[in-house]
């Protein structure tokens, strides 16, 4: 969890950064990276705590076996973010395609 929030304090430092020098590509991809990112890890701890309360109420009560929480939810989180990341990268590759055929 706290790696989660110290990314999102990070993405949103960058985004203030990003106010002064609107142009700047260094911090406009750091802040878009660690704001994508953070969700997934404040999810595995939300995940832990799952497996905690499934432990205070009886593993027997739980469809699911407490190692198959992680193992399922976090592929689930890798999967999301995958099509993300392509979505990110497919605007601006069409963007500096209409640039150029604009420009010549």
């Amino acid at each position: 969890m706290v790696s989660g929030y110290a990314l999102k304090v990070i993405g949103y430092v960058r985004r203030v950064q990003i106010h002064s020098n609107p142009f700047a590509e260094n911090p406009f991809l750091i802040q878009i990276i660690c704001l994508k990112i953070a969700p997934a890890f404040l999810a595995a701890g939300i995940y832990l705590c799952l497996i905690r309360i499934v432990l205070v109420f009886g593993t027997q009560n739980s469809r699911i076996k407490l190692l198959s929480y992680t193992r399922i939810f976090i592929s689930y989180d890798v999967a999301s973010l995958l099509p993300q990341a392509v979505s990110h990268r497919q605007p601006t590759t069409s963007t500096v395609i209409l640039l150029l055929e604009t420009i010549s």
